[in-house]
């Protein structure tokens, strides 16, 4: 396409019988596809030809590679530009140059059999043999000559190894294991000359991670031998004394084979093409040129000139690289747009590197609880590192704040801190760290980043007080705090906020690790610089103007995108809107949503309206809360493009909570576990009224543990620690849709009413197994009585097939659609809100016109005999349901209902055959007898009870071992069936599924 490759010296393996070449003209056709599309989709900016497009693929790809070589690179404390960049694979010299720009490095080496060096590397390789012992020991003079006297019996090992494996031992290489005492960081040292492995530990310690502590012991944990040796017989040439031995001479006239039109930047150059195998030793190509061998193409770009040596090739980058080339009429250029956003995610994710290899608490460098991200010149979110959701758009308002609050007090060198839930802080621990960046003279953008300190002071270790009443219980608090004033850090005011103040407050402590707050503040500080260092890049590399119009850029392509989502949504559910939500937090607190959605322009009011009022414990959760929640839920609804979150996605959005409330509580309500806790219920709510996602657990269980502290007898600090833990919960719908399929089951029971119909579908889809041999049944929920083509056609596409094979009225119970909840909509007196206007036998006709491409078969679910004659006497009713599912076990036989259904070949299907998850059936004396008679658990017996009526069960399970032994049938004997039918007249009759539905009554 771009004229990188030539067909005529690509392999023929292509096509039905593998001897067709390349075929160009095919690839022209679809970019030329592809550039119609992305035309028609930006009318305002300059058309895109194909070759634009195809070139832009390129630029994203290399920025997207460029990506994880920096990372890794820098990782380990190095600088990527100090570096050569060695290529290898079929395509490495196809992308070499141009990555080499992206990351600033000036020289390329690519072996002549880089397309093949796995294999020409297995005959250059050593043999290696290693050997260790553990130490633990400090590292002292006399520790380090007994540790080397160790290392000479262990190279003897090493040597009768390789000779074993018919090996000379060439060389040894002695390494002790070190670290700090107390760290779990260890650092492998190599033996050198100076045998000074405490100089090298520090040396390397600074470079991986910024700083050193030489007051500390450090400890040798273990001691290593490494052997190796060579059998082979080829001896490998090194680049660097080849380069300084040959002699540079231009390419002879005439060498070249062709010329070929080539794409860049700018539109097509003529290229020299070359054959590698005609060039000697020394010859310099200068680019644009194509330097081709049996096996790979070599791309030489302009502004640079390739170099021949006997077994490399070496690629030079002219200076002129780092100047970028700018559109003057500054229109989206959807290219450069995921260009710029791969950049922007890459800082982030470099300063989350950073933070977490320079912090020495576990809770930020072990269980990485922290994110950071860009802000543009008024605090708008740009673009954040993949990490703790709750941190995400509230930063943006900490950001906000602390511009607000400073005014015009904003110098470089200037750095905040703040965590106050007035500032927009999420809860005490996280602390934000926000620097100000000058670009000429003038702020041009922010970096912060937040963490969650495990230890700030308050009544508990850990400050989590699970009984916390007051945000002073929770530990140092700090609404703008000038962290570093004039490039100074603020050690006094370390004392202020995390000793002094604390003191204070009664049965509070300081903090119990004061020194690992100052270590992980400048680790978020040091995070900070690395994301200023990177970004001045840009704009060095781009100018100003051009950057910020690309920050802005990607916040006005995510606010499209929401706005589609939000109109999608609106049209979708026109029968529900507002959308409204509601759900409880576990003390009984209510968070109440509606979300008024304008039609015409995407924009959504969220209002919480209804929400309880502030508590008197921890779970209050400030503002900035739900701000993250709505912007991450929608986030998650964002499908086209891979942009970061940013603060595009909360521009058509006007929230509106309450003051007062749990959700807007006062500045001095705790707030610890609102962080937490609370934003899974909002997250919840949201996505209940977006009626798209299933419910998750609705939870965050933290546990925090520690010790030390003020001692309140004596007034003196005691010695101790702070941490911090999250136990995860996860979604299981899906794992145990694969377990049963994969176990043997086909036939899979859903309803819109259990908000799974979507992780159902994405399982039977991940599954691998053939649609036409699963039976899904899914259901008509009672809001939706008056819609049920509409409803069938949602469950159809949330299932993501073309049809159910069975689809069931779920209850004889038309509720209204309009009313107060998207599914169990009440009255002011908190009785279910009845469509009175509608009835059943209606639902039926409406569902008898339903396409039967779509709906297979219907029928309906918890119907009584009263209400199965009721419908069939109805002088609308057509076709006979084919199906009734109802409980039904040995306390609820309901053998008139079976008999009735029987009558009119209605198929019963039973769900809860065990009764209940502690269901008494389960230890019932007759059950477990029979049970023990066929060496199987009781819940195997239950559900062959129900076979043995004839009814088709429906276990329900998310246990793998559960779902696999459900699947177990055994063949009950008549006198065994009988014994299990007869079990209610000694229990007694007991209903487990039985909603109010008042005033309707279903079970009569």
């Amino acid at each position: 396409m771009c004229g990188r490759i030539l067909p005529e010296y690509f392999p023929k393996i292509f096509g039905p019988n593998e001897n067709e070449p390349l075929d160009g003209t095919a690839v022209v056709e679809k970019f030329q596809q592809l550039a119609d599309i992305i035309n028609a989709e930006h009318p305002d900016s300059k058309p895109k030809s194909a070759h634009e497009v195809a070139l832009g693929f390129l630029n994203v790809a290399n920025v997207a590679m460029a990506k994880p070589i920096r990372q890794l690179t820098e990782n380990k404390g190095f600088d990527v530009t100090k570096h050569n960049l060695a290529s290898f694979g079929g395509a490495g010299g196809q992308h070499a140059t141009s990555l080499a720009k992206v990351l600033k490095i000036k020289r390329v080496i690519i072996h002549k059999y880089s397309s093949i060096l796995s294999a020409y590397g297995i005959a250059l390789a050593d043999v290696v043999h290693e050997e260790l012992e553990p130490a633990s020991v400090k590292y002292t003079e006399e520790s380090v000559s007994s540790l080397l006297q160790k290392c000479e019996v262990l190279k003897e090992k090493v040597a009768l190894e390789l000779e074993d494996q018919g090996v000379t031992a060439s060389d040894f290489q002695v390494y002790f294991n070190m670290g700090y005492k107390g760290s779990d960081s260890k650092l492998m040292i190599a033996e050198d000359k100076s045998k000074n492995f405490l100089q090298n530990f520090y040396e390397t310690h600074q470079r991986e991670f910024s700083f050193n502590d030489k007051h500390r012991d450090v400890i040798v944990s273990d001691i290593r031998v490494r052997g190796s040796g060579n059998a082979g017989k080829i001896t490998e040439r090194s680049a660097y004394k080849d380069l300084a031995k040959i002699s540079p001479k231009v390419v002879a006239p005439g060498i070249e084979k062709s010329k070929s039109s080539v794409y860049f930047e700018g539109g097509f150059q003529e290229a020299n093409v070359y054959l590698l195998n005609d060039l000697d030793s020394g010859t310099v190509i200068p680019g644009p040129a194509l330097v081709i061998d049996s096996t790979q193409t070599i791309l030489v770009e302009p502004n640079s000139h390739l170099t021949v040596l006997p077994r490399h090739v070496i690629i030079d980058l002219d200076e002129s690289q780092s100047s970028q080339e700018k559109d003057a009429d500054l229109k989206i250029d959807p290219v450069q747009l995921s260009v710029f956003a791969h950049r922007f995610m890459s800082i982030a994710e470099s300063m989350c590197t950073t933070l977490q290899k320079i912090s020495v608490s576990a809770n930020i460098k072990e269980r990485m609880d922290f994110s950071c991200a860009l802000f543009d010149e008024v605090g708008n979110l740009v673009a954040n590192a993949p990490a703790v959701p709750v941190h995400l758009s509230s930063m943006s308002f900490a950001v906000k704040y602390q511009i607000n609050h400073w005014g015009d007090d904003i110098k470089e060198g200037d750095i905040w801190a703040t965590n106050h839930p007035k500032a927009m802080g999420t809860h005490l621990p996280d602390i934000t760290v926000i620097s100000p960046v000058f670009v000429d003279g003038k702020i041009r953008f922010y970096v912060a980043s937040r963490a969650h300190h495990a230890e700030i002071g308050g009544t508990v270790a850990g400050s989590m007080d699970s009984s916390a009443t007051d945000l002073k219980d929770e530990g140092a608090q700090f609404i703008a705090w000038k962290l570093v004033n004039n490039g100074v850090f603020d050690y006094d005011g370390v004392e202020k906020y995390f000793v002094d103040e604390l003191k204070k407050v009664p049965g509070s402590s300081p903090s119990r690790k004061v020194e690992d707050n100052i270590a992980d503040l400048k680790a978020e500080i040091a995070a900070n610089q690395r994301g200023i260092n990177m970004l001045t890049d840009v704009f060095t590399e781009y100018d100003t103007d051009y950057v910020l119009f690309y920050m802005k850029g990607i916040k006005t392509t995510s606010e499209a995108a929401v706005r589609k989502f939000l109109k999608k949504l609106a049209q979708e559910n026109k029968h529900r809107l507002p959308l409204q939500a509601v759900d409880f937090m576990d003390d009984g607190a209510k968070i109440q949503l509606t979300i008024d959605i304008n039609e015409e322009d995407g924009s959504a009011v969220f209002d919480f309206e209804g929400t309880a009022d502030e508590t008197f414990n921890c779970f209050n959760a400030p503002r900035a809360v739900t701000y993250a929640c709505i912007t991450y839920c929608l986030r998650c609804h964002i499908t086209e493009g891979d942009l970061p979150m940013n603060e595009g996605v909360l521009a058509p959005i006007e929230v509106r909570i309450p003051e007062g409330t749990v959700l807007n509580p006062s500045v001095t309500a705790a707030v610890s576990g609102g962080n937490g806790i609370t934003s899974q219920k909002i997250t919840d709510t949201i996505l209940k009224a977006f009626g798209t996602v299933a419910a998750s657990y609705g939870c965050m269980n933290c546990l925090c543990f520690g010790q030390g502290g003020l001692d309140k007898k004596t007034g003196e600090m005691v010695a101790g620690f702070g941490f911090c833990e999250t136990i995860g919960g996860g979604s299981e719908v899906y794992n145990a849709i694969l377990t049963a399929l994969k176990s043997g089951y086909t036939h899979i029971d859903t309803a819109d009413a259990y908000g799974n119909e979507d992780v159902i579908g994405k399982a039977i889809k991940d599954s691998g197994v053939d649609r036409s041999k699963i039976f899904i049944t899914t259901k008509l929920w009672c809001i939706d009585h008056r819609r049920a083509a509409e409803a069938l056609d949602a469950s159809l596409k949330r299932l993501g097939t073309d049809y159910v094979d069975l689809y069931l009225m779920h209850w004889p119970v038309p509720l209204n659609p309009n009313g107060n909840d998207p599914k169990f909509p009440t009255l002011p007196d908190g009785s279910r809100d009845i469509d009175s206007d509608w009835n059943f036998i209606k639902t039926w006709e409406s569902m008898q016109k339903l396409d039967k491409s779509k709906a297979r078969a219907i029928g309906v679910s918890n119907f009584s005999v009263k209400r199965i004659q009721e419908l069939l006497a109805a002088p609308t009713t057509k076709d006979v349901p084919a199906a009734n599912q109802v409980e039904l076990h040995p306390l609820l036989p309901q053998k008139e209902l079976l008999d009735e259904c029987a009558k009119h070949n209605i198929l019963v299907e039973a769900y809860s055959p065990l009764g209940s998850t502690d269901s008494p059936l389960l230890k019932d004396e007759v059950v477990t007898k029979i049970a023990k008679e066929h060496n199987v658990e009781p819940a195997t017996i239950l559900i062959a009870w129900a076979l043995w009526r004839g009814t088709v069960v429906l276990p329900k399970s998310v246990t793998p071992h559960r779902i696999e032994s459900n699947f177990q049938v055994v063949d009950l004997s008549d006198q065994q069936g009988e014994e299990l039918e007869q079990l209610y007249k000694r229990q007694g009759v007991k209903r487990f599924i039985n909603p109010n539905w008042k005033p309707i009554v279903v079970f009569d």
